[in-house]
């Protein structure tokens, strides 16, 4: 991986190492300012001090609904009183179904509030991930919104819902609860075919949210948007960040909102915000959009990119829309760290190479790269040591995790990204082990071996392509179908490729290297009738970098996503 990085920048190892041998250990973190507002020990109490100093300040808006603190303070409250009366004991895990606004905040900080640890469980998700999440943690009861109760009733578990409580301030809200208690479990992808658990305690995220605050200097006078679903670490950042900071937390729903990328940029701009956090593929969205006065930018101080490599163009990007007043962050975190390094420019940086650093570490927390297990250079695994982290090896300090990602040290000190040890990747923002996919796949009645890749596509997005052993060609659409069963829509291939055999190493393991590109162009067989009908395939087909689309082809299985969806109706409403 490191081979095909230096390739494609040109670079020279005697230019551009920045550390040999021996001569590489522990890089500890940059400082960073004070970090958050409010004072405790656990999130609860840190709220409650941001909370009892500016009840009436704006806390979270989303569209036409604006609630202060103190507002948001009395529906968590609500959700936290009715969860101990159900009997709730500190530490439970609690499942967590929502939206992407005020509500579902409420009943998130209701099951802090109440000592519990909340288990996102996403509407987009399958029935079969939900299940295997339920029996994995224990869950006992679930807090959801008016609108996904039906949903969230399908579990047959009691449900508390935000929208029917009583916003009253009777009765003790916040239970006392050890800083070392849990306060969430996130799922990624795992290889089996099970989501992995990731449990973080109240303390560890505190320490994320510290390091991560102070590295921006949030204050009051921030505003921050929220973009990110609340199934993910991204989020983390955005709403703790906001109210544990006394700022303000500004809801859009980028995926099922139904405002395309101007309109999203039109809420931003009429918020005001001061820090924009999205993953590149979204930020590219918003700002490679056009532009007009009804996007006034210029509160804007802080563009946060994470969840994907980012490239130089970005800063570009960011240098013709935004100007020089805005600084641009390349965060590299994982679940488990949420944020471990950071590159800061703006317009006026300059760049070599076609991706952007991933910086140095940030905060009390230190990193050093092992070409083997404890050994020390200047390229190798990503190593991570510091006591907040959510996973990993030791105690306190000594706390130690192996992140699988390789890297390299520039001379200038800069952390360059060099790609996975393993066969996990990135997918707008997501994390998938492709072995999850894999195993999936072979669940399969036809299925004898399977395998997953990412390749770009025709336009440069990374899409997935699925690889199969089979005594026939199946039907991408059965395929499609089972696949569906078990993952979300933006984890089934796009491609389908059946082999005679799948390439192995002489070991009997995967050779993925050795697996075939997939075929992008394959139209669908009824050709599109009509004018309407072929401005619609046209525009779907630049959309997708495709030179033809049939009239009958799933555009989502053709490699369409929400954002992708937004654009084409955009564009339809342009034209007719």
């Amino acid at each position: 991986a490191l081979e095909r990085v230096l390739a494609d920048e040109g670079l020279r190892v005697g230019e551009w190492f920045g550390c040999l041998g021996d001569e590489c250990g522990w890089v500890s973190g940059e400082a960073v300012g004070a970090g958050l507002a409010g004072a405790g020990e656990t999130v609860g109490e840190v709220l409650s001090s941001v909370v009892s100093s500016q009840p009436k300040r704006l806390a979270v808006a989303d569209g036409e609904r604006r609630w202060s603190y103190g507002e948001l303070w009395l529906r968590a409250a609500a959700v936290s009183r009715a969860l101990q009366t159900a009997g709730l004991v500190p530490g439970e895990r609690v499942g967590l179904v929502g939206g992407h606004d005020g509500p579902l905040l409420a009943g998130l900080l209701g099951i802090v509030l109440a000592g519990g640890a909340y288990v996102p469980l996403e509407p987009w998700q399958p029935q079969s991930r939900w299940e295997a999440v339920r029996a994995a943690q224990g869950l006992r009861r679930v807090v959801t919104v008016a609108g996904e109760a039906e949903r969230a009733a399908s579990l047959g578990l009691p449900l508390v819902v935000v929208e029917s409580l009583p916003a009253d301030a009777g009765g003790e809200a916040l239970v006392a609860v050890s800083p070392d208690a849990p306060v969430y479990v996130l799922h990624t992808s795992g290889t089996t075919g099970a989501p992995r658990a990731v449990m973080q305690t109240q303390a560890g995220l505190l320490w994320q949210l510290a390091r991560y605050a102070g590295s921006l200097g949030l204050g009051r006078e921030d505003r921050l948007s929220w973009l990110s679903g609340y199934g993910y670490d991204a989020a983390l950042q955005d709403v703790f960040g906001a109210l544990l900071s006394g700022a303000s937390l500004h809801a859009v729903d980028v995926q099922g909102g139904g405002l395309d990328g101007a309109g999203v940029l039109a809420r931003l701009a009429d918020a005001g915000v001061t820090v924009l956090h999205a993953t590149p593929t979204v930020y590219r969205y918003l700002l490679g959009a056009e532009l007009s006065c009804r996007h006034e930018l210029g509160s804007l101080r802080w563009v946060v990119l994470g969840g994907e490599a980012a490239r130089a163009s970005d800063l570009a990007l960011l240098a013709s829309r935004l100007g020089p007043g805005v600084g641009l962050v390349n965060g590299y975190g994982l679940t488990e760290c949420t944020v471990a390094t950071r590159w800061v420019g703006d317009a006026r940086s300059r760049l070599r190479g076609e991706w952007l650093p991933l910086g140095r570490p940030v905060g009390p927390l230190s990193l050093r790269l092992e070409s083997a297990p404890g050994e020390a250079g200047w390229c190798g695994e990503i190593v991570l040591r510091a006591a907040g982290l959510a996973a990993g090896e030791g105690e306190g300090e000594s706390r130690v995790y192996r992140t699988g990602d390789l890297a390299y040290w520039r001379a200038d000190g800069e952390l360059m990204y060099a790609g996975r040890r393993d066969a996990q990747v990135q997918l707008g923002g997501r994390r998938l082990e492709l072995d999850e996919v894999a195993a999936v796949l072979e669940r399969h009645a036809a299925v004898r071996a399977a395998a997953a890749a990412v390749w770009p596509g025709p336009d440069g997005v990374l899409r997935l392509a699925g690889y199969y052993e089979a005594a026939a060609e199946l039907d991408p659409a059965e395929l499609r179908a089972h696949c569906r069963g078990w993952l979300a829509d933006w984890a089934v291939p796009v491609a389908w490729l059946r082999l005679a055999r799948l390439p192995r190493r002489a070991n009997g393991k995967l050779d993925r290297d050795a697996l075939p590109a997939p075929r992008w162009g394959a139209a669908g067989r009824r050709l599109p009738a009509g004018e309407l009908e072929r401005q619609i395939a046209g525009l779907c087909a630049e959309l997708l970098g495709r030179e033809t689309i049939g009239a009958d082809d799933d555009f989502f299985a053709l490699g369409g996503h929400s954002l992708l969806a937004l654009q084409l109706i955009a564009r339809i409403r342009e034209q007719t």
